[in-house]
């Protein structure tokens, strides 16, 4: 039988019903008593044998005929008319869609969305080295595509401003391999109609200052570039469904906050260093690989002196604009407001009105956008097959595609409490991206900025986004061209203004720094890397700096020396308390971690530092009293003589494994080695509270080959009972 209370008895004084309490002035206050709440048990003490034979497994006889009947009902035509449906949620949305309820916050949601999909989707297919209108399809198609295959009501997929870096880094690479030499917003020489031709053409974009009459990308260099961008999203959709066919939603958890934080701040970086040519209307050459943030920060300010005076007040004017609204007005008054001021629409209408009335291209030379094509793209296969090495430059934008989609959907779906399936989620960005890039799509992602609005505004259902592909699809047949004039600086400032959030990560440093240096170090790392190096080497070592981080953790974990309270049956794994006492004769130590290769050594170290060192003892047993004596082998003469008395008195170690939920084969062979060196120099190490996953393993090192079963207890209460009993009966070891 065993009690237990809660509370402290020496705090207050329990006095008719109040407790009193003296300040230190001796003012006394009585406040009402809190009833102490007593916690029973009664039952035998076990070990792992007892309890096996006090309540036994139940082991079933496999039938396959039983099997088989169990599994019949897969097969059913139901089962797996269901499982097929399930793979097209849209299905089911509109079963189930209340038209009048819901229908007008659709709209509205829809309407909101689609005022920040167009705007960033120039802005974006800019970003991604490709003329702004594959931006617009790039927006339209896999918004689409994921309402039929999607779950998240508040997932906007789309133009992403990291994935739309990362296409281009791609791009700039194959670009180099086919022989570019120069790249910015004006001209690029590149080898691409044979080994020893090369052909000079516009960038993207009109400079208005050539009086070439080509106001598009050559048609050799965009069909290249378009066919890189299309090629990663067919691989990106082909990686992401298998993982989702194959149940791979888990692998999200391997990501730590701490890394991605420092890769996404080191991808703002990224971002907002690409955009300085534009936001100046400078030429930079193409840069990759390592050390590519500097050179291209260098060749900025080399070339700064051909910086265009007016792009650069239209860059100055447009990020204060977007700053003031967004910060002043759509995030302060967000509870107030139910539809923020779509600041990027209207940022784009009155940038292009002004520019094509005031012909600020022909009379100042800024950059425009220039000929935006109307109408959709004809649907073609990617020919991924003419691009080398493009297959492992994916693997990371399908990652971040996945890891950065399902963020957004993890915490849209906690505030509205909405289930996600996390498989299903995976399969519809896969197949999103798939059917997309038959339509000249690059990767498409799911963007912060959009998933917040549509949570703001209350979308009801995923239907919000055939509104906005509707308005997308009206823009592009009708009012692309109205986008002539649009200046490239004011893009470049909507894509430096958007990403601000993620610079603001850097913020989150000195909590980093006060709850856990660990994580502070792996941000800051991942962070440096990735700036300093390239996005491609930052996540490769940002991923082992985690992985490292976790293992040097578990190295560095110490056990403690737990104690027993003076009052009631309680033990504490930390015993630096008051109100506890420990013995002489015998120790518990709790370990609080798994045990497994990487930490096996330090654990016995730990152990023997904090217990006794059995290697420095030799057990000799007195058959006059039957008492197990201990001989220390080594000078002591640096040693606290009542240390050595108190350690020559141990004579059991309970060690609880409660923390110990894996232990692998070496750190099943580091018991079995500690408990034999224990046992030679008379002392009993007692396990406690093992799961049954590391009972089997210690098994299957034979650890009761020359150990007793009867050291192995159900729960530490159960191991310091026998060991009581056994110190009031006077019995040893």
């Amino acid at each position: 039988m065993t009690t237990l209370a809660l509370g402290d008895p020496d705090d207050d004084k329990l006095c008719n019903g109040f407790v009193t309490s003296a300040d230190k002035d001796g003012t006394t206050h009585a406040r009402a008593a809190q009833p102490i709440r007593m916690l029973s048990l009664n039952r035998r003490m076990y070990t792992w044998d007892s309890v096996n034979e006090a309540y036994p497994r139940q082991h079933e006889v496999f039938s396959f005929k039983k099997y088989i009947g169990q599994k019949s009902h897969l097969c059913s035509l139901s089962r797996i008319q269901r499982a097929f449906l399930g793979y097209f949620p849209i299905f089911g949305v509109l079963r189930n869609y209340k038209w009048r309820g819901d229908l007008l916050s659709d709209v509205i949601a829809g309407v909101c969305v689609a005022f920040l999909h167009i705007p960033q989707g120039l802005a974006l297919g800019l970003l991604a080295s490709l003329p702004p209108v594959y931006g617009l399809y790039n927006s339209f198609f896999p918004t689409v595509f994921y309402v039929i295959f999607g779950t998240s009501r508040h997932t906007s997929f789309g133009t992403n401003a990291l994935i739309s870096l990362l296409i281009a880094g791609v791009i700039d690479n194959q670009m180099k391999s086919r022989g570019a030499t120069a790249i910015g917003t004006t001209t690029t020489t590149i080898g691409l109609m044979s080994k020893n031709s090369s052909v000079t053409i516009p960038y993207n974009v009109n400079d208005g200052r050539s009086d070439s009459p080509n106001d598009v990308m050559d048609d050799d260099l965009l069909a290249f570039k378009v066919g890189v961008a299309s090629s990663v999203g067919l691989l990106c959709g082909l990686y992401l469904t298998v993982s989702g066919l194959l149940k791979f939603g888990f692998v999200t958890r391997y990501f730590s906050t701490a890394f991605l934080g420092g890769f996404t701040t080191a991808t703002a970086v990224h971002i907002i260093v690409s955009q300085l040519s534009k936001l100046l209307n400078i030429k930079i050459q193409i840069h990759s690989g390592f050390g590519k943030v500097v050179k291209m920060v260098i060749d900025v300010f080399q070339n700064i002196g051909a910086a265009n005076t007016v792009d650069l007040t239209i860059s100055v004017i447009s990020v204060a604009f977007l700053l003031f609204v967004t910060i002043l007005i759509n995030e302060r008054l967000k509870d107030r407001m139910r539809i923020p001021v779509p600041i990027q629409f209207i940022l784009v209408t009155v940038a292009t009105t002004v520019s094509h009335f005031a012909d600020l291209r022909g009379r100042f030379g800024i950059a425009t956008v220039g000929n935006v094509l109307t109408g959709l793209p004809r649907p073609s296969i990617p020919n991924v097959g003419a691009y080398p090495g493009i297959a492992s430059e994916t693997v990371v934008v399908a990652l971040l595609t996945f890891i950065m989609s399902m963020s957004m959907a993890k915490l849209t779906a906690k505030i509205h409490n909405d289930e996600l399936d996390n498989n299903q989620e995976l399969t519809a960005y896969g197949l999103t991206n798939l059917l997309s890039s038959f339509f000249s799509c690059f990767t498409s992602c799911n963007a912060p900025p959009r998933a917040m609005i549509l949570s703001g505004v209350g979308a009801r259902s995923t239907i919000h986004a055939f509104i906005s592909a509707i308005l997308i699809l009206i823009v592009l047949l009708v009012a692309s061209p109205l986008f002539n004039a649009l200046p490239v600086s004011v893009l470049a400032a909507m894509i430096c203004v958007a990403i601000k959030n993620l610079l603001l990560q850097v913020t989150q440093l000195p909590f980093l720094w006060r709850t856990s240096k660990t994580d502070f170090i792996v941000w800051v790392l991942t962070f440096l890397i990735s700036v300093f190096g390239d996005l491609d080497i930052g996540i490769i070592a940002g991923i082992f700096i985690s992985f490292f981080s976790v293992i040097v953790k578990h190295q560095l974990i110490s056990g403690t020396k737990g104690a027993i309270s003076r009052t009631e049956d309680l033990i504490h794994q930390d015993g630096n308390r008051s109100g506890v006492e420990t013995s002489e004769e015998f120790v518990i130590f709790h370990f609080p971690c798994q045990l497994y290769f990487a930490n096996a050594d330090s654990f016995k170290k730990d152990l023997f530092s904090k217990t006794l060192n059995p290697t420095r003892v030799k057990a000799k047993v007195d058959t006059n009293d039957s008492k197990v004596k201990a001989n220390y082998l080594e000078d002591f003469s640096e040693m606290n003589s009542m240390k050595v008395s108190q350690k020559l008195l141990l004579k059991y170690i309970i060690l609880d494994c409660s923390a110990m939920t894996y232990v692998d084969i070496d750190g099943a062979n580091t018991l079995k080695t500690v408990s034999g060196l224990y046992q030679k120099a008379g002392i009993c190490l007692i396990l406690a509270n093992c799961s049954d996953d590391v009972l089997d393993r210690i098994e299957k090192v034979d650890y009761f080959e020359k150990i007793s079963r009867d050291t192995l207890f159900y729960d530490v209460y159960d191991a310091l009972e026998f060991v009581l009993r056994k110190i009031n009966m006077k019995v040893d070891v």
